[in-house]
């Protein structure tokens, strides 16, 4: 981390993820619906603020925090 906004620009987003992710479990949402409506809301207000790379490991993370809220291994 370089600095404090950057710290706290991550921590926003695994907030993010983890809230949007629930929510979407919550629903009734399979994985890959969770996968696609969090991912879609991640990159609408993250893609612009993180690395290039950053849409690449959005899906992944969603399917890391479904599994988390899921308790699935």
């Amino acid at each position: 981390m370089r600095d404090k906004q950057t710290f706290e620009l991550w921590k926003q987003y695994f907030r993010d993820l983890l809230d949007q992710t629930a929510a979407a479990y919550a629903d009734g949402a399979t994985l890959d619906q969770a996968k696609k409506r969090v991912s879609d809301y991640l990159m609408s207000k993250y893609a612009a603020k993180f690395d290039p790379r950053f849409p690449q490991n959005v899906g992944s993370n969603v399917i890391k925090a479904y599994q988390v809220i899921a308790f699935t291994p």
